[in-house]
C-alpha cells in the first residue's frame, strides 16, 4: 500500500504546507494556485503536530509507536507514521482546522485501506472497495483543484479493486516484506572487500541457522530456547509481575472492593474482609489481556504514578462498552473463589461519533473527564487504548483500535453523493 501511505497522504500534507506557507506569503497567489481556499484550506497545522506529539505519554506502543510532530518531521516521516496519521490521529485533529470536505475525503480513504488490507474481503466489501476508490479521486479532484496533485498515485488508487478482485488483499502482495528483507541483507554486509562472498555466506548461515532445529532436533540454541519462551509468554492471558508488599487501598477503593464483592462495609463482616483485603490481596503491575495488549495499573509498585497512563475498553456481561483508566491489579481470594479484579476510572460521558458527520472510525470523542471508580474483573478488558486532545477545540477524544464497531459508511456515502452532486 505504499501508494497510499508513502504516495498519496505524504503529497496531500506537502500539499497543506505548500498551501499555508503561500497564503502566509501572498493570499492572492494561494487563491490562484490551490483553487477554493475553503475547500482545501487546513487551519494550523503546527498546533497539529504538537497535539500529536503531546500525545506519546496516553497512547501505547500497541496503537501508534512514538507518535512525532507531523508537521516538524513529515518529510522524515514513514509508512507507519503515516499509517498512524491516517487511521487514528488526523481525523478528531482535523475538527475545527479543516472543512468538512476535507475530513470526509481522507475518512473514506483510511477505510479503503482498511478495507483492502483486511485478511479476508467479502464480496460486499469488495464492491464498496471498488466504489469508494472512484468517489475517493472523484471527491479528491474536487477538493484539490491544483493539476499537479494527479499523480500515478491518485491514478493507481483507481485499480486497487481491480488488484484485490484479481490477487486477493493487499497484504498478500504489498512490498513491506521485501523493503524489510533488503535492510537485512544490507546489515548482513561487512567489510569494503569481497562483498559478494560475504553477502552470500551470511545468507547461508542465516538459513541453516534457521534450518537447524529440524536437521537436529536434539540440538537447540539456548538463545533460541529463551526466545520461544518468551514468545509463548507473551501470548498467555492473565495477570503478571507481582508486587511483593502488600496494596495500600484507599478509603474510595475499598468501598468499591466491598460493593463488589456484596458486603455492607459497617458490618461486622465488612471490618473483617477489609482487613482481609489489606493482608492478603496480591497487587499485579501488568494484565496480558490477548497477544497485542498488555495492560498496566496507572499506579507503580511504589505507589507513585507511571509515566504513561493506562486506558483500556471493557465489555461488560451485558455487551456494553464503556473505557476507562486502570488504578490496581489485584487478586483477592474469598470464600474458596479467588477473584482476579482491576480498580477501574470509568468515563462518562463518551461519545462514539460525532452528530454532525460521523467520520472518526476508530476514534471516540470524550465530552469532559469525569470519571467514577469501578471493579471488575480483568477478564472485561478487551484491550488498550489512547487518549489525545485537540488544542484547537479544546476536545478530547479515545483512540480504538477496533475502529470497524462504530464506523459509518452510510455517512460517507451520503457525504461524496452530496460533492458529486455539487461539483
Amino acid at each position: 500500500m505504499h501508494l497510499i501511505l508513502e504516495g498519496i497522504i505524504p503529497r496531500t500534507f506537502h500539499l497543506w504546507v505548500s498551501e499555508a506557507k503561500e497564503k502566509k506569503r501572498s493570499p492572492e497567489s494561494a487563491r490562484s494556485r490551490a483553487g477554493d481556499p475553503a475547500k482545501s484550506a487546513v487551519d494550523d497545522l503546527a498546533g497539529l503536530g504538537a497535539d500529536i506529539k503531546n500525545c506519546a505519554h496516553d497512547v501505547p506502543a500497541a496503537l501508534a509507536r512514538s507518535p512525532e510532530d507531523v508537521y516538524l518531521h513529515y518529510r522524515s516521516y514513514r509508512a507507519h507514521n503515516w499509517f498512524d496519521f491516517l487511521q487514528l490521529f488526523v481525523h478528531p485533529l482535523l475538527v475545527g482546522r479543516a472543512p468538512i470536505e476535507v475530513r470526509t475525503n481522507l475518512a473514506l480513504l483510511a477505510q479503503i485501506y482498511s478495507v483492502a488490507t483486511q485478511e479476508q474481503i467479502p464480496r460486499t466489501e469488495l464492491q464498496f472497495l471498488e466504489r469508494a476508490v472512484h468517489r475517493f479521486v472523484l471527491s479528491y479532484e474536487h477538493i484539490y483543484t491544483d493539476p499537479t496533485i494527479c499523480t500515478s498515485n491518485l491514478h493507481g488508487i483507481l485499480h486497487l479493486g481491480d488488484c484485490v478482485k484479481n490477487c486477493g488483499p493487499a497484504w498478500a502482495y504489498w512490498q513491506f516484506t521485501m523493503e524489510k528483507t533488503c535492510g537485512n541483507v544490507v546489515s548482513w554486509l561487512r567489510g569494503s572487500k569481497l562483498k559478494d562472498e560475504n553477502l552470500a555466506n551470511a545468507i547461508l548461515l542465516n538459513e541453516q541457522v534457521n534450518l537447524l532445529r529440524w536437521i537436529h532436533p536434539d540440538v537447540c540454541l539456548s538463545w533460541e530456547d529463551t526466545f520461544l519462551q518468551q514468545s509463548t509468554y507473551s501470548t498467555t492471558t492473565g495477570l503478571t509481575d507481582q508486587v511483593k508488599h502488600p496494596p495500600a487501598f484507599t478509603a474510595e477503593q475499598l468501598h468499591v472492593l466491598l460493593a463488589y464483592i456484596d458486603i455492607e462495609p459497617q458490618s461486622a463482616i465488612g471490618n473483617e474482609v477489609r482487613n482481609q483485603l489489606q493482608q492478603e490481596a496480591v497487587r499485579f503491575r501488568k494484565y496480558h489481556a490477548n497477544s497485542e495488549d498488555i495492560v498496566t495499573s496507572s499506579i507503580d509498585g511504589s505507589g507513585q504514578h507511571s509515566r504513561c497512563r493506562q486506558y483500556v475498553r471493557c465489555l461488560n456481561n451485558k455487551n456494553e462498552r464503556y473505557f476507562g483508566e486502570v488504578d490496581l491489579l489485584l487478586s483477592f481470594s474469598w470464600e474458596s473463589r479467588n477473584e482476579d479484579l482491576a480498580l477501574v476510572r470509568v468515563f462518562q460521558n463518551v461519545l462514539y461519533s460525532e452528530t454532525d458527520d460521523e467520520l472518526f472510525g476508530r476514534v471516540q470523542g470524550l465530552r469532559n473527564r469525569e470519571t467514577y471508580l469501578a471493579c471488575i474483573p480483568v477478564t472485561e478488558i478487551e484491550c488498550t487504548i489512547g487518549i489525545f486532545a485537540n488544542s484547537f477545540t479544546g476536545m478530547e477524544y479515545i483512540l480504538d483500535r477496533n475502529w470497524i464497531d462504530y464506523g459509518c459508511k452510510t455517512t460517507f456515502d451520503v457525504n461524496l453523493q452530496k460533492l458529486a452532486l455539487n461539483g
